[in-house]
């Protein structure tokens, strides 16, 4: 992130801010904050997540689909875990209706749990609020001993509903265009939300590189061309994976 930033202008970085809403014409993009403040450029990103705001504007209203899996988020340091045999690539469980991944994020320091259940296990949820630990407990009450072992020694957890939509045949409009879940929202069980917004990331700025600002809307249609075969691909094989590992 410190290296990103330090590579465009001062000034340009305007965090803690919420867009409103957006009007385009020839010349470029007009951005109204909820502060009543405006900004303009030659082109606008929609890189606002599932529930985008710059798509809403774009394409009305459009339903999210809940998947009826939950996943616990959780982080636990690595003394905690001297008398747990941990491969360090990560360890995958995996049965019926629920699965365990885990893995180092920090080598010797901390260790990521990421952990699917079906709804009705949990009573809450909330990316804010932690969930109880004892329903994790529960959910994986059978698990093989060093599992068990190990998420005996989770103390906090967070655990979110998995929500989705359906691929679409059109993100850009004009100077305006999506990347990441704004267009493509997916469930992570092939590990594919932030590499395809990499991915889309990647090529907005390759194809912007070649062009002046009058071109852009041509330049963000093949942007488009380029990524909506391989997200409509990914998110479908997102999809078929919950069929296969619950």
């Amino acid at each position: 992130y410190r290296y990103l930033a330090r590579s465009i202008p001062d000034g340009s970085l305007r965090l803690g801010v919420q867009v409103a809403s957006f009007e385009q014409d020839d010349a470029g993009v007009a951005v109204r904050l909820a502060s009543g403040d405006q900004i303009r450029g030659d082109v606008l990103i929609g890189a606002d997540g599932i529930h985008s705001v710059i798509r809403k504007q774009l394409r009305g209203e459009e339903p999210t689909h809940f998947s009826n899996i939950l996943m616990w988020r959780a982080l636990i340091p690595a003394d905690k875990l001297k008398d747990v045999n941990l491969e360090e690539k990560g360890n995958y469980w995996f049965g019926p209706g629920r699965t365990l991944i885990t893995y180092w994020v920090r080598p010797n320091n901390l260790y990521s749990i990421l952990a699917s259940v079906p709804a009705t296990e949990v009573q809450r949820e909330s990316w804010t609020e932690s969930g109880d630990i004892e329903d994790l407990r529960r959910s994986f009450s059978d698990i093989e001993p060093r599992a068990r072992k190990m998420m005996e020694q989770i103390e906090t957890g967070f655990i979110t509903g998995m929500y989705y939509r359906d691929p679409i045949d059109r993100w850009t409009y004009g100077r305006v265009t999506l990347m990441g879940d704004a267009a493509h929202p997916m469930v992570p069980f092939l590990a594919q939300g932030a590499a395809q917004g990499i991915e889309d990331a990647w090529t907005i700025a390759t194809v912007l590189s070649k062009v002046s600002g009058k071109d852009v809307p041509q330049a963000l249609q093949e942007y488009e061309q380029r990524r909506r075969p391989r997200t409509t691909r990914v998110q479908s094989g997102a999809r078929a994976m919950v069929k296969l590992t619950h």
